[in-house]
């Protein structure tokens, strides 16, 4: 029987749900009082006549479910309510924005078993009810209103399929009576003003166009990225020149908000966010970033998923209206009894064909000991290894482990700061096989995703910061931080270091991007001493005009300059390097900041993140 399981993966071998739109096995009865509150709590908030939306905490240590358990609500729901799966943000200055592109990623997942994403199941399933409502206002229907409704009560889904040809006046007309009869919906019951209007003409422009080229332009302009004239002339939507991006944010996140009326409540999971101890002026801007989402979003339940401690810290911290909101309800998840681990195991062996005696008592008892549900699975992987493959495994109590684990970042931070007290460089090691796997798999999880990834200078420039505040506490190093500013004048986002690099980023185009280099080269010539670097996203718009060419050519050409494009390796090392910082906060990878840093600063010395920051 063993040998036959050598053909076969380790049944234990993935202990995490990084998010929740992945499949792993789950047992109901794993928290199923907790998650049948979480399900109340929906069907109240569905149910409420004034659409309040609802805060719940669910508060749990590392490894013990709490993504699970969005992930086990996501299976259950994506084909009636919406879910939005938002990390931590890392920019003080645009929390709104930062968690509106989240929810457009998580827009563009795709509902299990079908061809169709979040965004397309919303927009079909509130839109045929809108135009519903309005055709049945009228006393006589013409016999193609008849035939819509027909389709459309048959089908939502059918808004996307049966209008007619693409490129066809039949599916002109059909959209264009659409877009009439919703305007006209929305002007009626929420009123005019805002972006809110031209927010839902660009989903119907995104509904009407099978062209996922057409279909691209509008997920951009969507996000708010700078978007050529001549490409959205192409898709008939307005330019979005100089936009104040978190106001554009909220009013998109309300308009969602509004249009779920139509369907059913949103649900926006707060997740990683433990990093938020390393940043007071971060935790201050998401908290009154969520007091915002609960005083404008209607109809919707807002989950922040937190160590327990960390909740203890939120309350202690931050203004009780606030955090009453945020907490509404409180779910904990302790870690399981004995008799459910073993479920769980028996779930696993039954997936390769073995029974739940493969382990025996002795095994069971230090598996179910362990500190968390992931060690559990981690330990349980270790003893098949052994049985199966012959590995010996390195197993401890996990609670043992934790004690160990964190006396030794405390020497280790303890003889960085005498060796840099002393001047000495510490020498480095070669890092481990195991920071370069998880780096590996982490990345390769960005790179399937990165076609519709939603990327922005923002965002890039939160994801830097995070990356200099790591250098500051590990290193040790005072960085001056500062930034060039031109009053009433635009430039790119950008960032100076003790007066020696200034970083910028620069996804703008057409007239954005042109107005930005004409500010930005004279800045360039004239601080000599400064090493200037410009990223710029090679998904952004292509560069047509002359002028905008030249004026990207001349910053190209002076001495004191590098120009990346951030392609999609590149932007795969930059997500993923962002990532294991957070997954360090969160102790889901088990290695010191330093560990981090070393390994990065070894593996990719001439990535231009570690190129640029060695000379400031």
């Amino acid at each position: 029987m063993i040998d036959n399981l050598k053909d076969k993966p380790n049944p234990f071998s993935a202990v995490r749900v990084d998010n929740p739109f992945q499949t792993f096995p789950d047992l109901k009865e794993l928290y199923g009082n907790e998650f049948k509150k979480l399900k109340l709590i929906l069907s109240e908030v569905k149910n409420d006549p004034n659409h309040q939306s609802r805060g719940i905490v669910i508060a749990g240590n590392a490894g013990n479910g709490k993504t699970h358990i969005i992930m086990r609500l996501a299976k259950e729901i994506l084909n009636s309510n919406r879910l939005f799966f938002i990390r931590q943000p890392n920019n003080p200055s645009k929390i709104k924005y930062h968690i509106y592109q989240r929810m457009l990623e998580s827009f563009f997942e795709r509902i299990p078993n079908t061809s169709y994403t979040q965004l397309e199941y919303l927009l079909a399933r509130t839109f045929s009810d809108i135009v519903i409502t309005m055709l049945r206002k009228k006393a006589n229907l013409t016999q193609n209103e008849e035939k819509l409704i027909s389709l459309i009560k048959e089908e939502p889904l059918n808004l996307f399929s049966k209008l007619g040809q693409e490129g066809s006046d039949k599916k002109r007309r059909n959209w264009k009576s659409i877009e009439q009869k919703t305007l006209k919906y929305w002007e009626e019951r929420f009123g005019l003003g805002g972006y809110s209007l031209m927010i839902i003409k660009g989903l119907i422009k995104f509904c009407s166009y099978s062209d996922e080229n057409k279909r691209e332009i509008i997920r951009r302009w969507l996000s708010g990225i700078g978007v050529s004239s001549e490409l959205l002339k192409t898709v008939e939507l307005e330019d979005l020149e100089e936009l104040e991006r978190e106001d554009f944010a909220l009013e998109a996140i309300i308009t969602f908000g509004k249009l779920s009326l139509n369907d059913e409540p949103l649900i926006l999971v707060f997740d990683q966010l433990e990093g938020l101890k390393h940043d007071p002026q971060l935790a201050m801007a998401f908290v009154d970033g969520l007091k915002e989402l609960f005083t404008h979003l209607n109809n919707s339940i807002v989950i922040c998923n937190l160590f327990p401690d960390r909740w203890r810290w939120f309350k202690d911290e931050f203004d009780n209206s606030v955090i009453d909101r945020m907490g509404q309800s409180e779910l904990y998840l302790n870690k399981p009894s004995s008799d459910v681990i073993a479920k769980i195991l028996d779930i696993r062996l039954k997936s390769v064909g073995l029974k739940s005696d493969f382990f025996d008592e002795d095994e069971l008892e230090r598996i179910s000991e362990a500190f968390s549900i992931r060690e559990s699975l981690s330990m349980a992987y270790k003893i098949y290894e052994k049985k199966v493959f012959g590995v010996e495994p390195k197993i401890e109590a996990k609670s043992f482990e934790e004690k160990v684990f964190d006396e030794i970042k405390e020497i280790k931070e303890d003889i960085r700061t005498i060796l840099q007290f002393l001047g000495v460089k510490k020498p480095k090691t070669k890092p481990s096989y195991g920071i370069a796997s998880y780096f590996n798999e982490i990345k390769s999880e960005f790179d399937k995703k990165y076609a519709l990834s939603v990327f922005s200078e923002d965002d890039d420039y939160g994801k830097l910061k995070k990356y200099i505040s790591l250098l500051k506490r590990v290193k040790q190093i005072k960085a001056k931080e500062e930034h060039f500013q031109i009053r009433q004048k635009v430039l790119p986002t950008n960032i100076i270091l003790n007066d020696k690099v200034c970083i910028a980023f620069l996804y703008e185009g057409g007239k954005s991007l042109t107005s930005r280099m004409k500010n930005f080269n004279p800045l360039v010539l004239n601080n000599k001493k400064i090493h200037f670097y410009l990223i710029r996203d090679s998904r952004s718009d292509e560069l047509k005009s002359q002028n905008s060419k030249q004026l990207l050519a001349q910053f190209q050409n002076i001495q004191n300059t590098t120009y990346i494009e951030m392609g999609k390796n590149n932007r795969g090392i930059f997500d993923t390097i962002d990532r294991m910082i957070d997954d360090i906060h969160n102790k889901d990878l088990k290695i010191t900041e330093e560990d981090l840093v070393d390994f990065f600063e070894m593996e990719y010395s001439g990535y231009w993140l570690v190129e640029s920051l060695k000379q400031m």
